[in-house]
């Protein structure tokens, strides 16, 4: 059981680490290429746009996942851990909510609406940069049920 969530973790995290590693590259060669020479090409700039939206995307997946994101904690730290445990459940569905409504739902019918749309400097398929937001909200959404799992032990202590 751990074995299957230790690989889909690598997994997501080589993505990442590949996007932000080559948003580092394109970044420092955006930098040389317009300090030495004077230019900057827009290709160059949309595909870091493209790669730090990708990277904030699946980065927030597993801040929710590991409960690293912006919180108001006064509640939370003032009660038992049980209860502690439902509201954290309580924000993950939240969560997922959210995830399903407005990245999944909303970004397929974006990715519906730009489907025959190229990008304006790359002339990437919009298509293909737009399903990074129903993606990244499956990928909310699998962590999110992860986390719940891993927190429904927690109900069943007293306190």
């Amino acid at each position: 059981m751990k074995n299957w969530k230790k690989h889909l973790f690598n997994f997501y995290f080589g993505i990442l680490t590949v996007a932000v590693m080559g948003l580092m590259m394109l970044v420092m060669i955006q930098v040389i290429t317009r300090y030495f020479f004077g230019i900057s090409p827009i290709w160059m700039e949309e595909t870091i746009s493209y790669l730090l939206v990708f990277t904030g995307l699946i980065g927030s997946s597993f801040a929710f996942y590991e409960n690293r994101h912006v919180a108001l904690v006064f509640l939370h730290d003032k009660v038992s851990p049980r209860k502690k445990a439902m509201l954290q459940i309580f924000v993950d569905i939240c969560v997922i909510c959210f995830a399903l409504l407005v990245q999944v739902v909303g970004g397929l019918l974006l990715v519906d609406q730009t489907k025959d749309r190229l990008s304006m400097g790359t002339q990437y398929p919009l298509i293909y940069i737009n399903m990074l937001v129903p993606i990244s909200g499956a990928i909310t959404i699998v962590l999110l049920l992860i986390a719940i799992k891993d927190k429904l032990p927690a109900l069943k202590k007293e306190g």
